[in-house]
């Protein structure tokens, strides 16, 4: 994203060129060819509407493609706004709601590490910043983003240890998630307990003890540990994990888990589609 500051607003702009300036070249270059090699049967007004077509909607695509963030500290309020062919999207949100967050994931046994950073937002879906495929993880921009929304930046547990949701596809009766603990290092881990979960709505809540138990999880594999509905709330699970460096109880925070996913990112090891949760160490 293109970072714009004006009048102590902070704008980031995305416009989406790529695969329209492809599509524009290939379109071109086929009206070229047209031209130069005339067809008997066609007319020059009929090659200019048959081939012409493509490039003009092409053209519309390339202009009107774009996604901006716009921070008013003077406001406490940031706008998320995507600008499509066939639709305007334009979210207000407070800046006391929002968090920043970046994530590392590999995908499946390959080398590459795919960094994500995320606006979170309280009780609404995150919005998804800014993907990286490969390199060193983009701190430096994330730590910009939280600095322009004066907001914090959520340090994420180690990408050895993920805690991710996968969609069910097509549904298991009333269940439409499944709940992964992934081991993604090169350590075995000797158990997992899902001690309980938990759903947030605003200043409500409640939760229920659950105490079950999984492992060993042999290095770089992964065990499903846990199914739900489409909550459409803040679900959290808390784990007790033990492994070579001891004991930990992690807190794995999702957004809302709606029966139709959105923002799905590619998990590790469980080779699926799905939301990573944003883990963190109690106590630390």
């Amino acid at each position: 994203m293109k970072r714009l500051v004006r009048d102590g607003r902070v704008l980031y702009v995305r416009r989406h060129f790529g695969w329209s300036i492809l599509f524009i070249s290939l379109s071109f270059s086929i009206v070229l060819y047209a031209w130069l090699f005339p067809s008997p049967d066609k007319g020059e007004l009929g090659i200019a509407l048959y081939y012409g077509v493509p490039l003009a909607v092409a053209g519309m695509v390339a202009t009107l493609r774009a996604q901006v963030v716009a921070i008013d500290p003077g406001l406490g309020r940031v706008l998320f706004l995507d600008r499509r062919l066939f639709r305007f999207h334009r979210r207000f949100r407070d800046l006391s709601r929002l968090s920043v967050r970046l994530t590392s994931v590999r995908a499946g046994r390959s080398s590459t590490v795919h960094h994500f950073i995320w606006i979170e937002v309280t009780e609404d879906r995150s919005f998804l910043f800014r993907q990286q495929h490969g390199g060193v993880a983009p701190r430096a921009a994330a730590e910009q983003l939280a600095a322009d929304l004066g907001r914090p930046l959520t340090n994420d547990a180690p990408e050895a240890m993920i805690v991710a949701a996968t969609p069910i596809d097509p549904p298991d009766g009333e269940w439409c998630w499944r709940f992964h603990f992934v081991n993604n290092s090169e350590e075995p881990v000797e158990s997992v307990v899902v001690d309980r979960v938990d759903y947030e709505w605003g200043d409500m809540g409640n939760g229920e003890a659950v105490g079950a138990w999984f492992g060993p999880v042999p290095p770089r594999s992964s065990v499903e540990i846990y199914k739900e509905i489409d909550t459409e709330v803040r679900t959290s699970l808390t784990l007790t994990v033990r492994g070579p460096a001891g004991s930990q109880r992690i807190v794995a925070e999702f957004g809302k888990l709606y029966s139709t996913p959105g923002n799905v990112v590619p998990i590790p090891i469980v080779d699926r589609l799905g939301k990573v949760a944003s883990l963190h160490v109690q106590g630390a």
